[in-house]
């Protein structure tokens, strides 16, 4: 379990660098994917979440980590402002925010969902058989 909490917490720290980079890399260089910019930014928000999701438990921790996601998405809107070919917008970062919500929110349940078959997986194994 510790493994996959590194792994998650790798996975999310370097998706967060990804947007920090790709937030401030000047409007021609910046790569496209051929989606609107909202769905862009929640896809990016989103699957940081999910990479974070295995590496926060309590409930407080994933309100914290959308909390700070949310202004992450905030700040690199406002930072927009001093890049060339970058313009910040509002729908940018609650489409942003919305996904980090959605991000964290169903990588937890899918985390808790996969726990929860792994744990019965495993008492069902352990029960003992029939005697003979």
């Amino acid at each position: 379990m510790n493994r996959l909490v590194t792994v998650a917490r790798a996975a999310g720290f370097c998706s967060g660098l990804a947007i920090i980079l790709l937030s401030l890399v000047p409007g021609p260089d910046r790569p496209h994917t051929g989606l609107p910019g909202e769905a862009e930014h929640f896809a990016a928000y989103c699957l940081t979440g999910l990479a974070f999701a295995p590496a926060v438990r309590p409930l407080a921790f994933r309100i914290a980590l959308v909390v700070g996601l949310t202004l992450l998405a905030g700040a690199m809107e406002v930072l927009q402002h001093f890049v060339p070919g970058r313009h910040p917008a509002a729908a940018d970062a609650i489409a942003s925010s919305l996904g980090a919500l959605t991000g964290i929110a169903l990588g937890g349940l899918l985390f808790g969902l996969a726990a929860l078959a792994y744990h019965k997986h495993r008492r069902f194994s352990e029960t003992p058989g029939p005697v003979r």
